[in-house]
């Protein structure tokens, strides 16, 4: 299927918590001395740290994978060489555990760092673009892809140490083999973008539950719904057969998150559509006879 992702249900996302970004555009934002030398090293323009944490306040991370976030991130040693130097400048703080101050913040750096996990730092640059954009940010203050990249190296490698790796590799495995995997290429950057915002609609409970459909990059999806998010998680083949379920979902709970794992010989399949039937206006008076009107069932 070429890895396309298929958010099910069509139709543009709801947003919850819209941000201001002409008000924040016009915002004075002040950093100590020590924040901005350490960025100024790093090559990160304070602005693109801001539109960082504040396009991740979508997401809505539960206590339990912050404690998962926070253990991976202290596991991380001073002049780490993940990407490029954890540790910049003077003082004892680092420019992520700076950013994973705020959940925001960590959110941010969880997600960069998820993706390094599986994609090359451009393509997760482009990525975050495309979700910065479909945030309706506007355009003057959308960070470059070289200042996202920069971001991305900065935190990649944040949660090599944690169990979000051995959770991907244990999905893949379900459905993949190693040898099939390393010659796929990912989906779209505009796909992927869509269903991370999608599922940082569902952590923020503007959307119950979503399901989607594509290649290997539901795969990611998926341990990033688990490990990041702390949602429920199901997987599914084409054919409709689970082969996963997360351990917090009960086989009577529906799932936060459906995945259906379409592989190369088989089709794209639809999985189910979304019809609106507007209501009737109602009357102000009895009908006329040769009005139309909706008059129920009949009793017995």
């Amino acid at each position: 299927m070429s890895g396309t992702l298929v958010p099910v249900g069509g139709g543009n996302f709801q947003q919850s918590g819209q941000v201001d970004w002409v008000s924040l555009s016009k915002s004075t934002l002040t950093f100590g001395l020590d924040v901005l030398v350490r960025l100024s090293k790093a090559g990160l323009n304070p602005a693109t740290k801001i539109i960082g944490q504040t396009a991740c306040n979508r997401f809505v991370i539960k206590a339990e994978a912050q404690k998962r976030i926070y253990d991976a991130l202290s596991s991380l040693k001073s002049f780490s060489s993940y990407g490029k130097l954890v540790w910049f400048g003077f003082g004892i703080k680092s420019l992520i555990h700076d950013l994973a101050d705020t959940e925001c913040g960590m959110a941010c750096v969880a997600l960069c760092a998820c993706m390094s996990i599986s994609y090359d730092s451009f393509y997760v640059a482009e990525v975050l673009r495309e979700f910065c954009k479909s945030l309706a940010t506007p355009s003057d203050i959308v960070p470059s892809v070289h200042q996202w990249k920069v971001l991305v190296d900065m935190c990649a490698g944040s949660v090599s140490n944690s169990k979000f790796p051995t959770l991907l590799e244990g999905l893949i495995r379900l459905i993949h083999s190693r040898a099939e995997v390393s010659f796929q290429r990912p989906t779209s950057r505009e796909a992927l973008a869509k269903a991370i915002r999608a599922l940082a609609d569902v952590s923020n409970d503007t959307l119950a539950n979503i399901t989607i459909a594509g290649g290997l990059d539901c795969m990611w999806l998926a341990a990033i719904s688990e490990w990041l998010l702390a949602l429920d998680v199901e997987i599914r083949l084409g054919s409709g057969c689970t082969v996963y379920r997360s351990s917090t979902n009960g086989r009577r709970c529906l799932p936060a998150v459906t995945i259906f794992f379409i592989s190369d010989n088989e089709h794209s399949i639809q999985l189910s559509k979304y019809y609106v039937v507007p209501k009737g206006l109602k009357f102000l008076r009895n009908p006329e006879l040769e009005q139309p009107s909706f008059k129920g069932g009949r009793s017995e």
